[in-house]
């Protein structure tokens, strides 16, 4: 039951709609299997054995389209979603260098270490282990009812603290 041949669609008819998919697709590589896969579900199709040989051409136009254009459509699922590039030749993979992220051990021991040499870090040094203890702002502010304003300036200031001692130790370890 080839679909190019006499026994399902005449060649001329053949030629017609491969022209029109062209026309609908473009300049797509996949032009010609996306009309297969379409006229192989309109050989199925109830509605469409049952048109005239205008209709069908609308038909089969609308079912192009629709595969096409469809983002959810088998088309797109097939050929679109996953492209894959071809590695060249003469690839050659570069390192690139691992930022390492602090631990949380190293974070409560920089809070407890500043807790010790600053006694004023104290609301800070609060207000930071709850937030790694709940790791939500509005738990907080139930817990303490000090303003989200406040907290998530306080959160800000901390954490713009925190990198900047990490960036500290990680160039006092190099």
């Amino acid at each position: 039951m080839g679909l190019g041949t006499n026994t399902w669609m005449k060649q001329t008819t053949y030629e017609n709609l491969r022209k029109i998919a062209h026309k609908i697709c473009k300049s797509d590589d996949n032009t010609d299997d996306l009309m297969h896969d379409v006229l192989i579900q309109l050989q199925s199709n109830k509605v469409y054995n049952t048109l005239s040989e205008k209709d069908k051409v609308f038909f089969f136009i609308k079912a192009m389209k629709n595969q096409y254009y469809s983002n959810h459509s088998q088309y797109h699922k097939t050929y679109r979603k996953y492209i894959f590039q071809e590695i060249p030749i003469n690839y050659d993979p570069k390192d690139q260098p691992f930022d390492e992220l602090p631990t949380l051990d190293w974070i409560t021991e920089t809070l407890d270490g500043e807790l010790v040499s600053n006694p004023n870090f104290w609301y800070n040094h609060g207000i930071y282990n709850l937030y790694l203890q709940h790791r939500k702002l509005e738990v907080i502010h139930r817990l303490t009812k000090i303003p989200r304003y406040s907290l998530r300036m306080t959160l800000r200031e901390m954490k713009e603290w925190l990198n900047y001692k990490w960036e500290i130790y990680k160039n006092y370890e190099e």
